[in-house]
């Protein structure tokens, strides 16, 4: 089975830029050769945000996903799925997605923000996005035992 390239990066929601302090949100993923482009956002409405920030930060997080971010992201995806129709080569569609991907997360000075960009291999881009969300949202990887230890160290 041929990999796919996968480019992707980790929604963070960081509401006090002096602090610095973030939670992670959401995933996107940008797999060009496959004329992929997803994402997945955090859908509690209160979940670990509430207990890391309080109230007004998660307000403020529901209303920026609710009414600017998804609706960024749904644009993007029409935008690349419309250049893709319009029977562009395999390398000007490449070419375009990745510049749209890298102005999605360039670094800017907002309350959402993205990590650096980081690269895969994957079978099938579907799972990698939910697994990965699930690693760094949902944060799957950090069971009771370990984190026990950790924090007994």
């Amino acid at each position: 089975m041929e990999k796919i390239l996968c480019q992707y990066a980790i929604v963070r929601f960081m509401p006090t830029i002096e602090t610095e302090e973030f939670i992670n949100v959401g995933i996107v993923l940008l797999a060009t050769q496959h004329h992929f482009f997803g994402f997945k956002l955090t859908n509690k409405r209160y979940g670990r945000i509430t207990h890391f920030f309080h109230k007004e930060a998660r307000d403020a997080y529901l209303f920026a996903k609710e009414n600017i971010l998804e609706k960024e992201l749904i644009r993007i995806q029409k935008l690349l799925d419309k250049y893709q129709l319009e029977n562009h080569s395999k390398k000007e569609y490449s070419d375009f997605a990745r510049t749209i991907f890298n102005e999605l997360i360039r670094p800017r000075e907002t309350a959402i923000r993205f990590s650096e960009q980081k690269v895969l291999l994957s079978n099938n881009v579907e799972n990698t996005l939910e697994d990965l969300f699930a690693s760094y949202v949902n944060r799957y990887f950090v069971s009771k035992p370990i984190a026990k230890r950790i924090s007994e160290k």
